[in-house]
């Protein structure tokens, strides 16, 4: 498992984010349920370490309050419940608060540079496995691939440019190591302008002669019913099909779409290639004749030609194409050397926010651990003292008990609460004893029942008028 800092004071983790939101809210889960725990056993023993010295103030037997009893002191009382107990409640809600959405909303997973496998894709062959010379197809899928490529690398934050190798890997990202150069386009001079109805054959021959294209050229244009014609794009290499040597792109075009009978200008651009390393493709390429279909695939790749550097881009991302499928058709091929590419992967990110709240609540659980642990061996002289709810609703009945029932220990257990309850009496209300509760079980009667459940004395019970033995069973011969 991968763990570093970044520069943004992030923990980046190499374990899947949903995975780890769950492992972390676990973690925060169990501590928060733990806290109150442990918090009430250091508010029992604290209740009795105060009694055995000059005695426990009432406010502090409260066990751990939750933190609406907390608000409600605050606003009554002005003051925390349990002194220094509230104010642990206090961070301990808050810490519950914060986690929970801090886990939720800033672990997330983020992509990071990194280099995958590489597997089957477009590659450029060795040098010495060509012999031949070819003349490029814009309309195979390889092109489409190698342009692809170049979009998806710089979308994912890498280069374009011409590559090595290339596969439809959405994750792809060019670094230096993908990297062997690529085509560079500009604005060549001020755009030229020509009359409505100008022929493009007038054209071209004005742009070779302005030397705005090489000698030969092709071009593409969009034409009227009548003949006339818009939209001009002409393209030329400065060598010819037979000449095998490095050669440079001149293209003019008309930067926006025109309707009839309306003059026009064209704007030249001039290419070079800057990739020492695939020069020798360029040179087995017969540009001409590879360019007099390319030009047409050319127009429909500038979608905005209104901006000089959209439309450079765009001429850039197509010769580089151009060169990485340049060997002629292509095949998938395994690679074996150097068979990785640059790519973006998913890693986790956990802010230094939730390091703290992490680092907070596992401090705070280990504070109150200690502080139990003081507080646990300390001697006693009192084995049971009112502490919480049931023990207070346990209190309430010990006190409204007659002086010989009380249990000597002063403990009530629970399943003696519903034999009291609440009645309204002499114009208020008062704590009585109900015996709906007491029943027959097998052949124990109700006196029985309870001496073996240890909840009163037997002679207690005997003296008792709401408890009543069950009646003789009726003798029908009597």
């Amino acid at each position: 498992m991968r763990i570093a800092l970044e520069s943004n004071h992030s923990l980046v983790v190499g374990i899947d984010s949903a995975h780890l939101r769950l492992c972390m809210r676990a973690y925060f889960t169990i501590l928060f349920f733990l806290l109150p725990f442990i918090g009430d056993q250091i508010c029992r023993l604290r209740a009795r370490r105060l009694l055995d010295k000059e005695g426990a103030p009432l406010v502090v037997m409260t066990g751990w309050p939750s933190i609406s009893l907390v608000a409600e002191w605050l606003v009554k009382l002005r003051q925390l419940p349990g002194g220094w107990i509230g104010a642990l409640v206090v961070l301990t809600a808050g810490l519950s608060f914060a986690s929970d959405f801090a886990v939720s909303g800033l672990v997330k997973t983020v992509d990071f540079p990194s280099r995958c496998q590489f597997n089957e894709g477009v590659v450029i062959p060795p040098q010495s496995q060509v012999t031949w010379r070819s003349i490029v197809n814009p309309q195979q899928l390889a092109y489409r691939m190698a342009s692809q490529a170049q979009t998806t690398s710089l979308r994912n934050g890498g280069r374009r440019g011409i590559f090595p190798k290339i596969n439809a890997d959405l994750r792809f990202r060019a670094d230096e190591t993908d990297y062997l150069g690529g085509w560079s386009c500009s604005v060549d001079g001020k755009p030229q302008d020509f009359p409505a109805n100008t022929t493009a054959g007038t054209v071209q021959t004005a742009l070779k002669g302005g030397g705005r294209l090489f000698t030969q050229s092709s071009h593409h244009n969009n034409s009227y019913p009548d003949g006339t014609i818009s939209d001009l794009l002409f393209m030329s290499a400065s060598v010819a099909d037979t000449v095998a040597e490095r050669w440079d792109i001149r293209i003019a075009l008309e930067p926006t779409t025109r309707g009839k009978y309306q003059p026009f200008s064209l704007v030249p651009y001039f290419c070079q290639m800057d990739a020492p390393h695939v020069e020798w493709v360029m040179k087995q390429i017969e540009v001409q004749s590879t360019i007099s279909a390319w030009v047409v695939s050319l127009y429909g790749e500038l979608d905005d030609r209104q901006s000089s550097d959209v439309t450079s881009s765009a001429i850039e991302q197509s010769l580089n194409s151009l060169i990485m499928v340049g060997c002629g058709g292509y095949s998938y091929t395994k690679v074996s050397v150097n068979a990785t590419q640059g790519c973006l992967v998913g890693q986790t990110t956990v802010p230094l926010s939730v390091v703290v709240l992490l680092s907070l609540a596992t401090a705070l659980f280990f504070f109150m651990v200690g502080v139990w642990c003081c507080l646990g061996v300390a001697p006693h002289k009192f084995a049971f003292m009112p502490h919480g709810l049931t023990e207070w609703m346990g209190r309430a009945i010990w006190e409204h008990m007659e002086k010989g029932e009380r249990p000597e220990d002063g403990e009530i257990p629970p399943t003696e609460f519903n034999s009291w309850k609440f009645e309204k009496r002499r114009g208020g209300i008062e704590l009585v004893r109900t015996t709906t509760n007491l029943y027959v079980l097998g052949n124990q009667t109700p006196a029985e029942y309870r001496e073996d459940k240890g909840l009163l004395p037997q002679r207690i019970l005997e003296n008792d008028r709401s408890i009543r033995e069950p009646s003789p069973p009726y003798d029908s011969e009597n």
